[in-house]
């Protein structure tokens, strides 16, 4: 038996022995007291089964995520040494290209500017000046190779260096930040923050007991 039918097969058995309960799943309406009352036996059922299926699930895959990790820790310093490689290469290429690109640009102006040094000389004698090839100095965006080509493509690259000073606009608001400061006004006894743009309430969650 494979680890797929063992886990349809324990599902199916909770999901038998709960069957009672599995029929109240689409009536979550409460009207009355005793309604109240079968919502929340229902609700710790729930819970107990929930959690029973949980270690049923993480007990099938314990021994695969066992296998998972023996496995990741042996590829791990291989691929350690390649990300390495491949990281300090790129950064190499990027350096080479900058430098290759400011060479090509300078002599592109160099070119231009001894062409109309000619031209202003030429004036005098009525000599002819050719026009420079500034095309052949230009950095190909591809560069073809025995692997195949390497393509170079323009990429944006940010560092933030003042996070205070970023506008509003790229900016995104921290429900986290701003629950933990209602979590410590309520722990104090004190009303809620007023926080423009945020609500904040306090509202009751149902936490089951489970009965001795």
């Amino acid at each position: 038996m494979d680890n797929i039918q063992s886990a349809q097969q324990a599902i199916e058995a909770i999901q038998n022995n709960n069957a009672n309960l599995v029929k109240y799943f689409q009536n979550t309406t409460i009207t009355s007291v005793q309604e109240q009352k079968i919502t929340e036996e229902n609700l710790a059922s729930a819970l107990f089964t929930y959690n029973k299926l949980k270690d049923t699930q993480d007990g099938l895959l314990k021994p695969l995520a066992e296998t998972e990790k023996g496995i990741r820790n042996l590829f791990k310093p291989v691929l350690a040494q390649y990300t390495n490689a491949i990281n300090n290469w790129r950064e190499g290429l990027k350096i080479w290209r900058t430098s290759q690109k400011q060479i090509s640009e300078e002599k592109i102006t160099k070119q231009a500017q001894d062409y109309w040094d000619k031209r202003k000389e030429a004036q005098e004698t009525g000599e002819s000046v050719p026009l420079p090839d500034l095309g052949m100095s230009i950095i190909q965006k591809t560069s073809y190779h025995n692997m195949g080509s390497t393509s170079y493509r323009k990429h944006v690259k940010v560092q933030i260096i003042s996070p205070s000073l970023i506008p509003r606009e790229y900016c995104i608001p921290s429900e986290s930040l701003i629950r933990k400061e209602g979590e410590m006004a309520l722990a104090q006894g004190k009303q809620m923050p007023l926080i423009e743009g945020a609500i904040i309430e306090v509202e009751e969650i149902p936490v089951n007991i489970k009965a001795r």
